[in-house]
């Protein structure tokens, strides 16, 4: 429900604000109270942009402060998932053959290979929450300076939002399954320990339809973004929200994926 008010720009309900009543825990209860300052934050920047008087600067300047210390506080919530041990592992990898990129699961040659699917996922919508947190400081920015080329500015203001898009794009044909680790890749055996740019081969077989739901939410939201660097990303990650909706039978799905 969260997610829903998010693209929605609705304010979150009162009992949705904090989860741990609900049995959350530990890194998962952390990331969604950030999640929670994220909504938030965004439907405040959305009533600022539907004003029709001008804004107050001092609001605008808070806003700002707060884009920033949730940048800082997914950073940290990102480290310490990382020291959890196995959910930060994870391996580059090419894929055999030629192109074109980008074509349907694949943006590039380039994918991320992950022990399991979860770790993976938590992956996709980890990125996929950094780039709207971007988006949102970029629109934070241009209440306060309406001229703002957020083109030419953005790499500036938001230095990792490159890394961003590609790491979001090579992790999706993995979590659809379209291309597996070797089983020795992530094991603790001396033969994975000498696996540094391993090549993997495109599964062509059909997929499992339950690991479309996994990437809908993720793709909506690139799909969506007002200001995200790489256009090219945008466009195909709408392709694929659309042979998501094809394949689930979401007509809803297919009318995001074609918006302008």
């Amino acid at each position: 429900m969260i997610r829903s008010c998010i693209l929605r720009d609705r304010d979150l309900p009162d009992w949705l604000i904090d989860g741990e009543p609900f049995g959350e825990r530990d890194s998962d209860l952390a990331y969604d109270r950030l999640f929670v300052r994220l909504a938030k934050l965004r439907s405040a920047v959305v009533a600022l942009e539907r004003q029709h008087v001008e804004v107050c600067i001092a609001r605008v300047e808070e806003l700002d402060r707060e884009s920033i210390a949730l940048r800082s506080a997914f950073l940290n919530w990102r480290d310490d998932f990382l020291s959890a041990g196995v959910h930060g592992r994870y391996q580059t990898a090419t894929v055999v053959g030629s192109g074109p990129w980008p074509r349907l699961h694949f943006y590039s040659s380039t994918v991320y290979l992950y022990a399991n699917l979860t770790d993976a996922t938590a992956w996709l919508n980890y990125f996929a929450v950094c780039l709207l947190l971007c988006d949102t400081s970029v629109r934070i920015f241009q209440l306060l300076q309406p001229a703002f080329d957020w083109k030419h500015e953005l790499p500036t203001r938001n230095p990792d939002m490159a890394n961003l898009c590609q790491g979001f794009a090579a992790i999706i044909p993995f979590c659809l399954e379209r291309v597996k680790a070797p089983k020795a890749l992530f094991s603790d055996s001396a033969t994975a320990a000498t696996v540094t740019d391993p090549h993997v081969v495109e599964n062509k077989e059909p997929m499992r339809l339950y690991l479309s739901g996994l990437i809908v939410w993720p793709l909506t939201v690139v799909s969506s973004l007002l200001h995200c660097l790489d256009d090219g990303l945008q466009r195909w990650a709408r392709q694929e929200l659309a042979e998501m909706a094809r394949i689930k039978g979401y007509g809803g799905l297919e009318a995001v994926a074609s918006a302008p």
